[in-house]
């Protein structure tokens, strides 16, 4: 199976996208926005047509960790590996990992996933993991 390697995030829902999971697109003017489910995509256009943009997009609450990760040497496309692993979680948005400062920046959705949840993850691959910050 490919890794997913994710090129969008769905503004209602906030799944990443793979591009085999961009099946409903909508355009809104010179915008084009990618959903994971076809529910999703309704519900954008709906209020999309009652308003202007999306209040579903805006209310995605979201959080922010920072996650020292011990062990994590530079180079052999260790820090991609943790990112990937982290993003293809459900309710991870963005992640990013700086091999050189040994840290984790994660942005997820909170109502989705837990911070644990994210460490265990990390931890999953063989990793050690410091106090996080939120």
């Amino acid at each position: 199976m490919t890794a997913c390697v994710p090129q969008a995030i769905d503004p209602v829902c906030g799944a990443p996208l793979c591009a085999w999971d961009r099946r409903w697109d909508v355009s809104s003017g010179p915008d084009v926005y990618h959903f994971y489910s076809e529910a999703c995509s309704r519900r954008f256009s709906a209020e999309e047509r009652a308003g202007g943009r999306s209040s579903a997009a805006a209310s995605i609450p979201r959080a922010r960790a920072m996650i020292p990760i011990w062990g994590l040497a530079c180079g052999g496309g260790r820090a991609q590996s943790i990112e990937r692993a982290l993003v293809c979680r459900p309710g991870v948005l963005r992640a990013y990992v700086n091999p050189a400062t040994e840290m984790a920046y994660v942005e997820y959705r909170a109502d989705m996933v837990a911070v644990d949840r994210i460490v265990a993850a990390i931890e999953a691959l063989g990793y050690r993991v410091g106090s996080v910050e939120q």
